[in-house]
């Protein structure tokens, strides 16, 4: 592709959640219909690099919900020989796929959800799921679906809420600990956009064990965001 060429790709596929440098003086933007920083992924980026191991190369990589592909590149260019990004909704592909074609960069890009993961797919040494959880109405299924095909590490990026004062008080024994879960009601047709579970912080542990990643390796937490790395045990 010429350099205007993608440019008017990047303008027509507009709004974009991340921001990608494609070289030649090209970047796509974060649009100001989105919240956070125009920056976005790259201060993430940063703190998600330090959860995984130290040598990637040679590792096979899935990277779900990957949006425009950000991250997918990034495990890419840190030697993974195999980065698998899947995207439920169409627009991020297409974002995605273009990224592919600028940056000449191998990457396998498929229009697929989390609940379409399965062991078809192969098993994984790092399982990228930042930004997902949250916007998911069966999030312990998405998770023990990612569990089976996750060989190494996952990577967990989400919204989180601030412990209530309340929890734990006055709670039923029903049988185990009771952590704080807020539901946010939508349309059934918007799983992919909109936000509909936001756990505290040792909800979202809760919900890594429950799911299958018993062992948690790593945290990280910044501001109303939260970053856990978790292991299968055994």
């Amino acid at each position: 592709m010429t350099r205007q060429e993608i440019l008017d790709r990047i303008e027509a596929l507009k709004p974009w959640f991340h921001n990608i440098d494609l070289g030649n003086g090209i970047r796509t933007q974060r649009d100001a219909v989105h919240d956070g920083h125009t920056s976005y992924p790259r201060p993430l980026w940063e703190r998600v690099r330090a959860m995984l191991p130290a040598k990637v190369e040679g590792m096979r990589v899935l990277d779900v919900g990957c949006n425009a592909g950000f991250f997918s590149v990034e495990m890419k260019r840190l030697g993974a020989s195999y980065v698998l990004g899947v995207e439920a909704f169409p627009p991020y592909l297409e974002q995605a796929k273009l990224v592919r074609e600028a940056l000449d960069v191998d990457i396998d890009l498929r229009e697929l959800s989390v609940y379409d993961v399965g062991e078809n797919l192969g098993t994984f040494d790092i399982v990228l799921f930042l930004g997902v959880i949250y916007h998911l109405k069966h999030p312990l299924l998405a998770l023990e679906k990612l569990a089976r095909v996750t060989s190494g590490v996952l990577v967990c990026e989400s919204a989180i809420v601030p412990p209530s004062r309340w929890v734990g008080r006055d709670i039923p024994n029903y049988g185990g600990p009771a952590y704080e879960l807020r539901f946010v009601e939508n349309a059934p047709s918007v799983e992919a956009v909109q936000n509909w579970f936001i756990p505290s912080l040792d909800c979202l542990k809760a919900f890594l064990r429950a799911g299958g990643f018993r062992d948690i390796v790593g945290e990280s937490v910044y501001g109303n965001r939260a970053l856990l790395a978790a292991r299968r045990s055994g």
